[in-house]
């Protein structure tokens, strides 16, 4: 290869590696643009100062979005839908500040409006339409799983979240939102509001797992009674208790025991109730009437018991 034909390949790779350079800075303007995903829930928990006096709501909403530099979206259906004129005054005057999350609905609740996040927008609706807006979040809970029969302390969990949080949200009481297991994760579909509380209650369980943990290794022993709630579909849990006594040794009834509870369906609705039972046992029996359970297909559940409480297992004396 001649010394000129290698200059003008060297010539040439330096032109495009320039011309590459310039389309990299071309790009960067627009890359450095994106702006990163909104922390709501630390943003909802930051202090504002609130003082309007005769301040038209579309003012008051204006200036919390402009104060904590976020989208904020009024829903013109929602707002038609609850009759409010975004032009109506707002009077409100607090003496120290509170978090924008709690000066939010002190405006809002006024006009039987409220918020949710939906797409990184913080958007204010109806209360109706803002319970529609369903999100769907994936917890990990596999640390909070140690204790007990692995599909009946799940399944535990469950029944805490959705006794616990807005009971009257959950698809089992006739809500919109939903709550799936997937091995060791929850798949939950709820509005915003519920998803919020979910995490606080996620964190002050795990917040006692030292405790736990710690008793746990106080006093080891494998025979460990626990007391587990399962519930049934329907009534007839008198019968069933008979039944799955058979299969326990008669040491095992005198040290736990099985009961019956009658379980009465949303506010009391007798049409919806339903039995649920009581049973303190070591975890070798609680995985024996898991098992009789699941066979005979009794569960109301998908996906099998559910308990009232999540709590370390109660011990025997």
């Amino acid at each position: 290869m001649s010394r000129k034909t290698l200059l003008v390949i060297v010539v040439t790779f330096c032109s495009l590696r320039g011309l590459n350079a310039q389309g990299d800075e071309s790009k960067a303007p627009q890359d450095a643009s994106v702006a990163d995903p909104v922390d709501f829930e630390a943003l909802l928990r930051r202090p504002v100062q609130v003082e309007f006096a005769d301040t038209p709501l579309a003012d008051v909403i204006d200036y919390f979005g402009k104060k904590f530099e976020i989208n904020i979206r009024v829903d013109p259906k929602g707002m038609t839908d609850a009759a409010v004129d975004p032009s109506a005054m707002v009077t409100l005057s607090l003496r120290k500040p509170v978090s924008l999350e709690a000066a939010l609905r002190l405006v809002l609740e006024e006009f039987d409006l409220d918020f949710t996040v939906q797409d990184e927008i913080l958007k204010i609706t109806s209360k109706e339409k803002a319970d529609e807006i369903l999100t769907t979040k994936v917890y990990s809970v596999g640390d909070l799983l140690d204790r007990g029969p692995r599909r009946s302390v799940i399944d535990n969990l469950i029944n805490t979240i959705t006794s616990i949080v807005q009971p009257d949200t959950w698809d089992d009481n006739g809500g919109p939102g939903s709550i799936t297991r997937v091995a060791s994760t929850l798949v939950i579909s709820q509005k915003y509001d519920v998803h919020k509380e979910i995490k606080e209650l996620l964190a002050m369980l795990r917040a006692e797992l030292p405790k736990r943990a710690e008793n746990a290794a106080a006093h080891p022993n494998p025979d460990e009674v626990t007391t587990m709630v399962y519930r049934l579909d329907s009534a007839g849990g008198q019968d069933m208790a008979v039944a799955l006594a058979t299969i326990l040794d008669p040491d095992s009834l005198q040290t736990g025991g099985i009961a019956v509870v009658k379980m009465k369906g949303p506010r009391g609705d007798e049409d919806r109730s339903w039995d649920a039972l009581v049973v303190r046992q070591k975890a070798s029996n609680q995985e024996k009437v898991q098992e009789v359970l699941s066979e005979l297909g009794r569960l109301g559940h998908p996906g099998g018991m559910m308990g009232f409480g999540y709590q370390p297992p109660i011990r025997s004396e």
